[in-house]
C-alpha cells in the first residue's frame, strides 16, 4: 500500500489525465507554475497550503478528504 501523499499524488494525476489536460493546462487552470504541479504529483507537500491542495481539486472536479488516525 502506498503512503497517502502518495496515493494523493496518484489521484491527481489519474484526475488530470482523466481531463486530458497536461500540467501546464492544470497549473493554469489553477493559477500556479507548471513545476509546483509536477511537485505535487511527485508527492512533494512541503510548504502546499489545504486551500492550494483543495483549488486544484475542484479544477479536476475532485474533493479532498482529510482523515486522522490514531
Amino acid at each position: 500500500s502506498l503512503a497517502p501523499e502518495f496515493q494523493l499524488a496518484r489521484s491527481l494525476i489519474r484526475a488530470r489525465l482523466k481531463k486530458g489536460w497536461t500540467q501546464a493546462e492544470l497549473a493554469r487552470r489553477v493559477g500556479m507554475q507548471q513545476p509546483n504541479i509536477a511537485r505535487l504529483e511527485g508527492g512533494n507537500y512541503d510548504r502546499v497550503s489545504l486551500p492550494t491542495l483543495k483549488k486544484v481539486a475542484r479544477a479536476l472536479g475532485a474533493e479532498i478528504e482529510i482523515k486522522l488516525f490514531s
